[in-house]
């Protein structure tokens, strides 16, 4: 089945008969407007992500390679950037290389859930990324979850873009839960930005649960991964909710603070900047690493007793704020929309991925009955053989064809250019060399090749091979028949059972690492004490 292609920029298609009045955006407007220009429309559709996806076209660009390139063994960073380089990429190195080290990132604050492997100093929570190592030095591939979000199924009915006659990313991934939520976005474009928290991907998974039985959503509240302080929301508006981020202290005498958690978007180092300066302090000790954050700070009687009455979260500043009323997308028309809720976004979703499984289950049963098809000309063809009936094939191939032709075999002419070279996968440079030429129509076949599928087999008839087809026959009817049986819903429940799974891996793993970090922290205190 061919996968679907569009013509054009692999940017979004961007609805252009919308204008933006000078550069006011209407806050009250869902949808915003914005002028047709050589500058505005391109920035915008580069820096805004789209509501399917959660993806910005550069991302999406990495993805495919991934994808394409099967990226399951760890490769340097600068090799995979040149490799992406090549599907039309027409923007700076640098940018694309900094867009790599952020889909890695998987420090507090940063993905919830990073699509990319980080091996080696990516950047840490010390100073927000910004301490990361040299490209050259990184290594990257894609994490195990990945595939599980963006299921290789859906690969054949994405809209893939075409630069120019060569094949590049789709217009949008379809993944199985709306990453714009798990991971969040912050972007500005010309005349707008955007602003999304994270959220926690087991409640986004268990509202689409509750959507696919039919049952109402649960509101949802940012969640950070790792994150152990508090998020509250503390006003409600039309438009958005303002959220207070709170960071974690502890007393430990009347002489001593401590702090384990800071807000987020605070990182380690410049707040220990802030700490040292305070008038206030007489000495502090740092047990912080580059992924948790632990200071010790000592301060005289009465100035302990001032910033208690002051409040500690004030005197540390240990609180910031998020809002909601910023969330600015691309839906699936390529129209710039407001959205005022997380659960606006994920019905919006709902809705498209929903019929996006029934397209699957649609390609997906053609294509097995396809197989099967072709299975029942081949145990046929191997019985004639064996029976006496044999199909002289020691001639020339058009006699050989208009033979098969008179006995009533099924032709299936081989298509001009394979689509899964194009669409995941790891491939050959000959089938990567056919990926980067245009498609030809899905009318369009290899002449001649109507019975290459038959003549394939014909050195290898044996009794046993037509017992092997006859059993592989037998699997595919049962598997056509579990498919046929299948509703859509299933099919999605089946993906979000797979993506749980992954999901307790991450907490487990992430459980470990805390366990290995207390120890250490412990020990390092052991003989310090405050």
């Amino acid at each position: 089945m061919s996968a679907k292609k569009v013509e054009g920029s692999s940017a979004p298609a961007i609805r252009r008969d919308l204008v933006l009045s000078g550069t006011h955006l209407d806050q009250k407007d869902p949808k915003i407007t914005y002028s047709d220009d050589w500058f505005s429309t391109p920035d915008l559709g580069r820096s805004i992500p789209s509501m399917v996806d959660g993806l910005k076209p550069v991302q999406r660009k990495i993805l495919f390679y991934a994808f394409k390139k099967n990226l399951v063994e760890e490769i340097i960073v600068s090799d995979f950037t040149h490799g992406v380089a090549q599907s039309a990429y027409y923007y700076r190195w640098q940018t694309l290389a900094s867009t790599i080290v952020g889909m890695a990132h998987d420090y507090v604050g940063s993905n919830n859930i990073n699509l990319l492997v980080p091996a080696g100093l990516f950047g840490t929570r010390l100073m927000g990324g910004k301490d990361g190592g040299k490209k050259k030095h990184l290594y990257t591939r894609l994490s195990p979850i990945t595939r599980v979000l963006f299921p290789k199924d859906d690969d054949v009915v994405l809209n893939y873009l075409n630069e120019d006659g060569q094949i590049v990313e789709p217009t949008w991934y379809m993944p199985i839960i709306p990453t714009v939520l798990v991971n969040g976005s912050e972007a500005i474009g010309t005349g707008c930005t955007t602003f999304i928290p994270n959220y926690n991907p087991r409640e986004i998974l268990a509202n689409i649960r509750r959507l696919l039985n039919g049952e109402s959503m649960v509101p949802m509240d940012p969640w950070y991964r790792g994150f152990k302080g508090t998020i509250e929301k503390t006003a409600s508006k039309e438009v958005g909710c303002t959220y207070t981020v709170t960071g974690l202290y502890e007393e430990v005498d009347d002489t001593c603070i401590r702090i384990t958690e800071l807000p987020i978007g605070k990182w380690t180092a410049d707040y220990k900047e802030f700490v040292t300066s305070l008038p206030l302090l007489q000495d502090h000790r740092n047990y912080s690493n580059t992924v948790s954050v632990e200071f010790d700070l000592k301060l005289t009687k009465q100035n302990m007793a001032a910033a208690r009455k002051e409040g500690f979260l004030k005197t540390f500043k240990l609180t910031t704020t998020i809002s909601t009323s910023n969330m600015h997308l691309f839906d699936k028309e390529g129209v710039l929309k407001k959205y005022a809720t997380p659960e606006q976004i994920l019905e919006e979703f709902f809705e498209l991925r929903l019929e996006y499984y029934k397209l699957r289950k649609k390609i997906r049963l053609e294509n097995l009955k396809l197989e099967l098809l072709k299975l029942d000309n081949k145990v046929r063809y191997i019985h004639e053989f064996l029976s006496g009936k044999p199909i002289v094939i020691f001639r020339n191939k058009a006699e050989f064809v208009q033979e098969l032709r008179e006995k009533g075999f099924t032709a299936l002419p081989k298509k001009a250019t394979p689509v899964e070279a194009a669409v995941g996968g790891a491939i050959d440079d000959a089938a990567e060399e056919s990926s980067m030429a245009p498609e030809p129509s899905s009318t369009a076949f290899v002449p001649g090749s109507e019975y290459d599928y038959l003549l394939e087999i014909s050195n290898f008839i044996s009794c046993e091979k037509s017992q092997e087809m006859l059993a592989e026959r037998k699997k595919m009817n049962e598997a056509v028949a579990e498919l046929e049986s299948t509703t859509p819903k299933a099919l999605w429940h089946r993906d979000l059972d797979a993506l749980e799974n992954e999901l307790d891996k991450l907490d487990l793993n992430d459980a470990k690492a805390e366990e290995e970090m207390k120890a250490i922290k412990a020990k390092a205190r052991a003989s310090k004490g405050c």
